[in-house]
């Protein structure tokens, strides 16, 4: 004899859920307002029977997505940048190269404003 695992089922006229795939909603990412929609259940209800079971399966489904993508950034240079900006805080900034500036620009700047002012000399 198999015994077959006692599974509630949710019934939304055609449309129903069991436990494991409200489960599979939230591994997914969906809302508690969008799970609880679909099963008919206010989002309280829905927090009370299955509050700490949904904490977990959305944090497998976020651990699952972070996996995914450190497995495609590997292959994939865009989904390394997009990580790297993301998770690292990493910024296209342009390269500029550094001028070295001159230790007296002030009175250079000064000199040149006075020379700028002197009257010109008509021949």
């Amino acid at each position: 004899m198999s015994e077959k695992k006692d599974k509630k089922r949710r019934s939304l006229g055609s449309f129903s859920l069991d436990d494991e795939e409200i489960l599979k909603l939230a591994f997914d990412g969906n809302s508690e307002l969008d799970i609880a929609t679909l099963t008919g259940l206010s989002e309280t209800e829905l927090r009370r029977r299955f509050g700490g079971l949904l904490k977990v399966a959305k944090a497998r489904g976020k651990a699952y997505l972070r996996d995914y993508q450190m497995r495609q950034a590997a292959k994939n240079a865009a989904m390394a940048i997009h990580l790297g900006k993301h998770r690292l805080g990493q910024i296209d900034k342009p390269e500029t190269k550094s001028e070295e500036v001159p230790e007296n620009l002030k009175e250079l700047a000064q000199e040149l404003f006075n020379i700028s002012k002197k009257p010109k000399h008509e021949d």
